[in-house]
Formats: C-alpha cells, sequence, structure tokens
C-alpha cells in the first residue's frame, strides 16, 4: 500500500458514495445541474479513464455523476439524485490541477463517478 492510498478502500469508497448521493439528493443541487458537453474536460477524463481498462476486459462503464470544484467551491454539476449502484459497479476518477504563481495559488479538481453499464 503506498503512502496516499487509504487503510481501507472500502470504508472509504461507501463513506465517499454516501456524502455523494446526499449532496445529489439534496433539492439545492439541482439548480446546480447543467448537461455535460461532449468536448469538455468530463469527456477528456472519461476517454482517459475509458483507456486506463479499470474493469475486467468486456465491462462499460458510463459516467454518471461529476463534479467541478475551483479552490474548493463547486463551479459545475452533472447527473441526478438516483443513489448510484454497488461498490462493485463504481469508479471514482479525480484529476486535480493547481496553479501556483506569486500572487497565489488556485486548485481546480474534477471528480467523475463512473458506474458500470448494466448492459456489458
Amino acid at each position: 500500500m503506498n503512502a496516499l492510498e487509504p487503510a481501507n478502500p472500502a470504508r472509504a469508497l461507501a463513506a465517499f458514495r454516501r456524502r455523494l448521493d446526499g449532496f445529489f439528493g439534496d433539492p439545492r443541487t439541482a439548480g446546480l445541474v447543467r448537461d455535460a458537453a461532449e468536448d469538455g474536460p468530463s469527456s477528456r477524463l472519461h476517454q482517459r479513464f475509458v483507456r486506463l481498462a479499470s474493469g475486467p476486459a468486456g465491462q462499460a462503464f458510463t459516467l454518471r455523476k461529476s463534479l467541478a470544484l475551483r479552490d474548493g467551491r463547486v463551479v459545475a454539476v452533472t447527473g441526478d439524485a438516483t443513489p448510484l449502484g454497488a461498490d462493485d459497479d463504481v469508479r471514482v476518477v479525480t484529476t486535480t490541477t493547481s496553479v501556483l504563481d506569486s500572487g497565489r495559488m488556485r486548485v481546480e479538481t474534477s471528480v467523475l463517478v463512473f458506474e458500470k453499464d448494466v448492459r456489458s
């Protein structure tokens, strides 16, 4: 296990899923949701996820929910209030970019949540 890996990944995923389901289930979130742009960052990260082949051969995953945060504030959301499926059917991909200059540091984080396609 590397130093950045949680001691108990199953517990970390369960806690993450509870928080994400709670966030997307909140009626205030509906006002933030927008359609994902096909050529936007989420689409590029989806392509990267597919290239990583994180699941067994033949499994297809679909982007279910995504968040974009800038300096810790939610700036874009896609998805709906439908709860995620079983842990084994969920993959979470995060990418964080930091820009540091003489004036300040800015951080942008993308969180993509994929779920196994039931047709696969």
